[in-house]
């Protein structure tokens, strides 16, 4: 797998609701994920351990997971999309970022990483695969 680059990063301002998985809440020790949580609109895609991890900024927080194509088709440049909700389920930042892997054909899986500014009103992460 290739290292992903964080200015691939692009922060989006929409706010629409989506409600496809959670990540644990930022003052929480990240845990891993054990059962695959499916992206609603992203039929044959989960996410696994998506978690909050301590970068070299103390101004962001980078949220990492996996992506797992359980589909029967290959897809090209997929991404996901990242939510940083508040406790009332607000989307106080979005950023999409693309998956490590330029290609994942079927029954395979690669890592994403995404830097969003931290906040003390994050309650959840919430992400969406993207495929192309």
């Amino acid at each position: 797998m290739s290292a992903l680059l964080l200015s691939g990063c692009v922060a989006i301002q929409d706010v629409d609701d989506y409600e496809d998985i959670s990540a644990p809440p930022p003052a929480e020790k990240p845990k891993a994920t054990d059962t695959p949580a499916p992206a609603a609109s992203s039929p044959g895609f989960v996410i696994l351990d998506l978690h909050e991890e301590a970068g070299p900024d103390p101004s962001l927080v980078r949220i990492v997971g996996t992506v797992v194509n359980r589909s029967n088709h290959q897809v090209e440049r997929p991404s996901v999309r990242i939510e940083a909700r508040d406790p009332a389920g607000r989307v106080l930042s979005r950023v999409v970022a693309p998956v490590a892997a330029d290609v994942l054909p079927p029954d395979t899986s690669a890592t994403f990483e995404a830097s969003m500014p931290r906040s003390g009103s994050i309650r959840d992460y919430n992400a969406e695969v993207i495929p192309r």
